[in-house]
């Protein structure tokens, strides 16, 4: 009998065993007209339905969804059997076994059967398919092509005989009875490197002898980036700089070398917990498609003409027809379409080749900073250049900073710094410098004609500072020039700012106590105006005169302020006393008896 009817049976019995007496009759003949049947047939079916309610509403019992044993004791026999599982997952204990043993020593205080107890784990949770089964894995995107690629290597089940050509590891050659077979072969398997791009799900692969190495890893990554050919002869999609690469916990992909090439070549590198395999689910996964795919067809080559060369040409054939022919699940279209919708933006194109190649080896060195500020560095494939430095945070004559080469940039190169706030590595790049014919810096001061002195170093500062505060007096700490001037008198540095001798005053010989000083608390330090060389100075004056400027106030300035330097402050106020005099009726007559007049508050004392 059908749901429907099930139904309209039962709710006829509810409603006859509500009924008052007389209106029976039309209850049942209501649901008889439903059901098509007699009224008698439907009757006994009605008695029936009735019959099964009650005893549906029967009294629960007061133990039920109870048992013997508790979920701690549950938990103890799920973990003996989920942990004495081998790696493969074959288990070693039966369920039986693991509740006798732990009946035995008394971890269980009742014995239930096997059948009840794997019912009560499954019920909770605790069985052990349940407990050994993966954990929900989180859908992961990617924005464009090459924003994520995935790398993997995999040994076949390939080796390179003495001949040179590439044979399979035949079962009844290779196998654990037969292990000094493998021995031999060992330096001469075949490994498989296998890349994929996250979005578009194109896969490149490569086969390589020697091992997983880090040499190996990074040929791989290096050949994935250049762009490559296809059989017919056109140059084929997914190549370029990743923006991030994802891979396993394997030591060559975790290796200095591999860390420092994808740092260099800002390339996000990102390594999946361990024995967390299926966080890089697409290249593992194209590991499977590859091995069955590709190396699925050498069974029926001839042997003697599959060598490395004609292996890796193959792959390349399967490479580009796979991606190109074939439709991928996720997004529709053949992964070498979906590859080709990058964009300009997201494309970055690699470096040549050979600058590639010397970046594993040019890790961050140190170099020592010249007198006038210039490191020096040789970039592969472009030679040693000197680099200027003066204008690098924490660069100072006898320091040494940290310089690696630019590869986006070369011959530039990326010179570090200390951030004072956070203690990190700033990089900034900085170009070759530039020298003429003979040698000199081409965008040096011509000597004899201009000047350009260099930017204060944080060591020149600190140097100033100390002078400065070394000569204070009462109204603040002194200028340079009045430093300078007291070391020339011999004049004595912190005078009255400490008590040299006072360690000596607060020692307590006779009970060898020490006693506490009064510290003495430091004086603000005022900033000191910058001074213009009379050249610079005048140059500037040119610009705020215009045509009122004359040869006169070039001799004045360099008579006046050629040893000291004109202070930046005052040039307003010279632009105005000169303007003030150019305007005056007899122009030389003023220019010869009154520049010195006016310039006297500006200036100090002629």
């Amino acid at each position: 009998m059908n749901h429907l009817k099930s139904e309209v049976l039962r709710q006829a019995a509810r409603e006859l065993a509500d009924a008052p007496h007389g209106d029976k009759t039309a209850i049942v003949d209501k649901a008889a007209a439903l059901l098509g049947l007699s009224r008698q047939r439907t009757y006994s079916l009605i008695k029936a339905a009735a019959a099964g309610i009650e005893t549906a509403e029967r009294k629960r019992r007061a133990d039920a969804n109870t048992t013997a044993i508790t979920d701690a004791e549950l938990l103890q026999v799920a973990g003996v059997l989920a942990e004495g599982r081998r790696a493969n997952g074959k288990a070693m204990w039966s369920i039986e076994r693991a509740i006798d043993v732990l009946y035995a020593d008394g971890k269980l205080a009742v014995k239930l059967s096997a059948s009840r107890v794997s019912a009560l784990m499954r019920e909770r949770g605790m069985h052990p398919d349940q407990v050994n089964a993966p954990s929900p894995a989180s859908r992961m995107r990617s924005e464009h092509p090459n924003a994520a690629w995935q790398a993997d290597a995999s040994v076949c089940v390939l080796y390179r005989t003495p001949k040179g050509e590439v044979a399979l590891m035949e079962r009844e050659a290779f196998y654990k009875n037969k292990l000094h077979n493998v021995a031999k072969v060992m330096n001469d398997l075949v490994v498989r490197y296998v890349g994929t791009d996250h979005c578009s799900g194109a896969i490149a692969v490569r086969f390589y002898t020697g091992g997983e190495t880090t040499e190996n890893a990074l040929e791989h990554l290096i050949w994935l980036m250049q762009q490559r050919m296809g059989p017919d002869g056109h140059a084929a999609p997914f190549y370029g700089v990743p923006h991030m690469l994802y891979t396993d916990q394997g030591s060559p992909f975790k290796s200095g070398a591999f860390v420092n090439f994808c740092d260099q070549l800002d390339i996000k590198l990102q390594h999946h917990k361990p024995r967390n395999s299926r966080a890089t689910g697409q290249v593992e996964n194209s590991q499977n498609i590859v091995e069955r795919g590709l190396e699925g067809t050498l069974r029926f080559l001839d042997p003697e003409t599959i060598t490395m060369a004609s292996l890796n040409a193959l792959a390349d054939v399967w490479m580009h027809w796979f991606n190109g022919t074939r439709k991928h699940g996720r997004h529709g279209m053949t992964r070498y379409s979906a590859w080709s919708m990058i964009t300009a933006e997201q494309l970055r194109m690699p470096p040549n080749e050979e600058l590639l190649r010397a970046l594993p080896s040019s890790a961050p060195e140190r170099r020592r900073v010249s007198n006038d500020m210039l490191v020096s560095f040789a970039v592969k494939g472009y030679g040693s250049h000197d680099y200027d430095v003066r204008y690098v945070r924490g660069a100072a004559p006898s320091e040494k900073l940290l310089v690696a080469v630019n590869p986006f940039e070369a011959p530039a190169v990326k010179v570090a710094s200390v951030d004072q706030d956070t203690g990190e590595l700033v990089w900034q790049t900085v170009q070759p410098l530039v020298r003429d014919q003979f040698g000199f810096d081409a965008g040096a001061p011509i000597l004899g004609q201009s000047y350009r002195a260099m930017p204060l170093t944080v060591i020149d500062e600190n140097r100033n500072a100390i002078s400065r505060q070394a000569f204070a007096t009462e109204a603040g700490p002194a200028t340079l020039e009045e430093a300078d001037k007291a070391r020339r008198n011999k004049a004595a540095p912190y005078l009255g700012q400490f008590d040299p001798t006072a360690d000596l005053k607060a020692a307590q010989v006779p009970v060898y106590m020490p006693r506490r000083g009064t510290e003495h608390p430091v004086q603000a330090r005022q900033a000191e105006v910058p001074r213009l060389n009379p050249v610079e100075a005048c140059k500037r004056l040119k610009a705020l005169l215009g045509e009122a400027y004359s040869p006169k106030v070039y001799a004045w300035v360099n008579q006046r302020f050629g040893a000291e330097g004109v202070p930046e402050d005052q040039l307003d106020a010279l632009a105005a006393q000169f303007g003030l005099v150019v305007k005056a009726p007899d122009a030389d007559q003023a220019a010869g008896l009154q520049l010195v007049q006016p310039l006297r508050a500006a200036g100090g004392d002629a």
